[in-house]
């Protein structure tokens, strides 16, 4: 009686231990799929932030024509551990392309027609053209600069936070090139006042703007380039 009893007593000790980690096990598959009901709402709420936020800037520059904007620009050249930093003017319309006009440190033109982008400097007695396929450099400062409402045809947006100025954004191509992320910044009314780009090569090109003026008149010679006398060099 006292062996049969014993061996009652052995089973019912592993029963309680069979259950007992049975119940450990539930516990923690409990937690663990918790965890990650916890996380996938999380991961869903920034998600869906970051589309609000995109949405929010695309509506914005969906119903812009037209942008006028005082800029000044500091590009760091990673290799020369070297900073060049400028100024002027930039002006955009839609379906005509944007000029960037500088005046300091030196008067040049850097200008996109839509086809091609031109650059001249006073000094220099030629002017560059370099035919732009679109197709093949998309993700690129182009899309950036070109129209802020089809932004996520070719970025992602891998953040969306806010600063005490607005909206910030950190975008990279969807296709791979020379750009390798861009942060945008917004202020309340989602106008950007800020991009940030960095290359493969480690180069960072930092533009922000200032008094922007909004879908006020533009002539469309302003995106026509006038070489003038000046000789074209096709590259």
């Amino acid at each position: 009686m006292i062996g049969t009893g014993s061996r009652v007593k052995g089973q019912g000790s592993r029963k309680a231990s069979s259950l007992s980690t049975i119940h450990y096990s539930l516990s923690t598959a409990g937690a663990v799929i918790g965890l990650l009901l916890g996380l996938a709402t999380i991961f869903l709420q920034t998600a869906s932030a970051r589309a609000d936020a995109l949405d929010s800037l695309k509506k914005t520059y969906a119903s812009v024509q037209t942008v006028q904007a005082n800029f000044s620009q500091k590009i760091t050249i990673a290799t020369l551990k070297r900073e060049r930093e400028s100024k002027g003017e930039f002006f955009y319309k839609r379906g005509k392309g944007f000029l960037w006009k500088y005046s300091a440190p030196s008067s040049r033109i850097f200008l996109y027609d839509g086809k091609a982008i031109w650059q001249a400097e006073d000094e220099k007695p030629f002017v560059t053209r370099d035919t732009v396929d679109k197709s093949k450099i998309q993700g690129s400062f182009l899309d950036l600069v070109d129209d802020a409402a089809k932004l996520d045809d070719y970025f992602k947006v891998q953040e969306a936070g806010r600063d005490k100025d607005g909206l910030v954004l950190l975008l990279t191509p969807k296709r791979e090139g020379m750009l390798q992320s861009a942060r945008l910044w917004a202020d309340t009314g989602y106008l950007i006042k800020r991009i940030e780009i960095t290359e493969v090569t480690g180069n960072v090109n930092v533009l922000s703007f200032s008094s922007t003026r909004m879908n006020k008149p533009l002539d469309d010679e302003l995106f026509k380039f006038n070489p003038g006398k000046k000789e074209i060099v096709e590259r």
